[in-house]
């Protein structure tokens, strides 16, 4: 998440550059000015107060017509639980106060944008969470997904009731599929079908929430006097060569740079 002023200017990206945006969700809301977002044959133009996605997977373009102010979040697939087909009919499209779910997230994102400073440390990271839920419902809502299709819903449904399941359970280190099917009351071949649909697979959503969660308590000054080698163990991690390992290739540092860091810029 971040806010973005810039003098007219045009961004082509391609897929690859960036490693860690590859197959993520790139949300533009437009603080001021006006840009134009373009993915595919399509392109929408952004005012303020408006929002607008691309799919990172895909190329795009992004062109500010003048000086402009936006802000950007960054999501994974699994946060706005869109598949690519879903992404592809979004994509570059303008989405403005149209209905009483815009009215309450667009306005939010405004806020957001105003208090960045709250996006810090453990709560923070539950607010950019909440955050993340709020704009994948409002796609979701805006593609008429859950509405039109009862049993889409009744998934996603049960998707996040295992979600929730696990977020409360990631200090546990022996979870595994049997588990957490059980946990959330259903079968371990439907909770991997859950995930299936949005393209992640159980374990892996298991590994990167439990990544977010340490990376949220380095950053927590409450949590100083823990070791690197303590958060990894809260958050789920038996080994912490693994943990620092796996924690690199997520952030591009290590927990203990990603800890010094966090101090410097004062989080």
């Amino acid at each position: 998440m971040s806010l973005v002023d810039a003098p007219a200017h045009e961004i082509r990206y391609l897929p690859g550059g960036a490693r860690e945006h590859a197959g993520a969700v790139k949300v533009f809301f437009q603080l001021g000015g006006a840009t134009v977002v373009r993915q595919g044959n399509r392109e929408a133009t952004l005012e303020p107060g408006a929002l607008s996605l691309v799919d990172t997977a895909r190329p795009y373009r992004l062109l500010g017509e003048g000086a402009f102010r936006s802000l950007i979040l960054l999501l994974p697939r699994t946060a706005v639980d869109l598949g690519e087909p879903e992404l592809a009919q979004l994509a570059a499209t303008a989405v403005t106060p149209h209905d009483a779910l815009a009215r309450i997230v667009l306005p939010h994102l405004s806020e957001t944008a105003r208090h960045l400073d709250a996006y810090r440390g453990e709560a923070g990271g539950r607010l950019a969470r909440g955050t993340a839920e709020l704009v994948g419902a409002l796609l979701r809502t805006r593609l008429g997904t859950e509405a039109a299709d009862p049993r889409r819903a009744r998934r996603a449904r049960l998707r996040a009731e295992a979600e929730e399941w696990m977020r409360a359970h990631l200090g546990e280190a022996g979870l595994g599929p049997e588990e957490i099917a059980a946990g959330a009351h259903m079968s371990t071949r439907q909770l991997h079908s859950l995930f299936h649909d949005t393209g992640t697979t159980v374990s892996a959503w298991l590994r990167a929430r439990r990544l977010e969660a340490a990376r949220d308590d380095l950053a927590d000054p409450l949590l100083r006097g823990l070791t690197v080698t303590a958060i990894a163990l809260r958050r789920g991690f038996t080994d912490s060569s693994h943990f620092t390992r796996a924690f690199k290739a997520e952030h591009g540092v290590t927990p203990s740079e990603y800890r010094a860091g966090a101090r410097l810029r004062g989080v």
